[in-house]
């Protein structure tokens, strides 16, 4: 778990921690400069229980990304299934128990990642009303545009995270951690397992690093990022991390990746032709619409 002036929320997700039916766990933590009581709610927490190994580490001070690239390459556990959490959501009591029966049916000895489902709600924990979401089957074509594994659903079993230890620690900035994550996965051509059914209470508070995308001020937020060709620095971002030298990436994708980064530095009208030809897609049709019109305007 990343933390950073998460006090208000902090204790609720610690407590949902013990509620755990699957009780066999331990919790890292790397704070990225907090001000407010969260590390003092670390330590009561750590101090209320002793037979829990609870550790505690310093982010890089550099967000969100850099946060969560630093504890699971530097001082997160060393071996193991690792889950990710955010310090403001809940987790129901079957959230580490469904994921670990989920990955259990992966292929034996193979890298396999879970994304699981949210529940929406407010802040005071009452349910937004349910958003309609399709996913396809994930790809890195998909990934290297779009991030369809929400981060706090995460669970690697451990030969992914044995490879993420590593690719993380050759990483350059990232600007989200688990879209990094679902490009890495895909690209090595690790198995990945969505699950429908929730299993984490997903709060909306206004301050969120990223949030649901709700709503008509989610939309024009996206599309400001959009013009101010903030999206585009991100894609370039997390292509330069996937080409960090021996990532393991399949042959296929690395060839993908080459062209895909040579078709972001084409002069702007060759640049849409040359994605459309790699098959670069978003989920939705509309979606990937907005992204051809944003390259062809000059934005990506």
């Amino acid at each position: 778990m990343c933390t950073r002036n998460g006090a208000r929320f902090l204790e609720e997700q610690l407590a949902s921690f013990l509620t755990q039916s699957h009780a066999d766990w331990s919790l890292w933590v790397s704070d990225d400069g907090s001000d407010d009581a969260t590390l003092t709610i670390l330590e009561d927490f750590r101090s209320a229980n002793p037979s829990r190994a609870v550790h505690v580490f310093s982010g890089p001070g550099r967000g969100s990304g850099a946060n969560f690239l630093s504890l699971l390459g530097t001082n997160g556990p060393p071996a193991g299934h690792v889950a990710l959490s955010d310090q403001d959501d809940v987790w129901l009591p079957d959230r580490l128990e469904r994921a670990l029966d989920r990955l259990a049916l992966c292929r034996l000895g193979a890298p396999a990642i879970y994304g699981g489902t949210t529940i929406e709600v407010r802040a005071d924990l009452t349910r937004l009303p349910a958003a309609r979401r399709r996913r396809k089957t994930p790809s890195f074509a998909n990934a290297l545009i779009q991030n369809t594994l929400p981060g706090n659903t995460i669970l690697m079993n451990p030969r992914a995270y044995s490879l993420v230890r590593e690719a993380a620690r050759k990483a350059a900035e990232v600007p989200h951690h688990d879209w990094w994550l679902y490009a890495l996965m895909t690209g090595i051509g690790a198995e990945i397992t969505f699950d429908d059914k929730p299993t984490v209470l997903y709060r909306q508070h206004g301050g969120n690093s990223v949030g649901a995308h709700r709503g008509i001020g989610a939309t024009l937020q996206r599309f400001a990022i959009l013009a101010s060709s903030r999206y585009g620095g991100w894609l370039r971002a997390n292509a330069a991390a996937l080409a960090a030298d021996g990532l393991p990436l399949t042959r296929e994708n690395a060839t993908l990746l080459r062209e895909f980064r040579s078709a972001l530095d084409a002069p702007a009208p060759q640049r849409l032709a040359r994605l459309g030809r790699l098959g670069i897609r978003r989920q939705s049709g509309f979606g990937t619409a907005c992204i051809y019109a944003a390259t062809a305007m000059g934005w990506i």
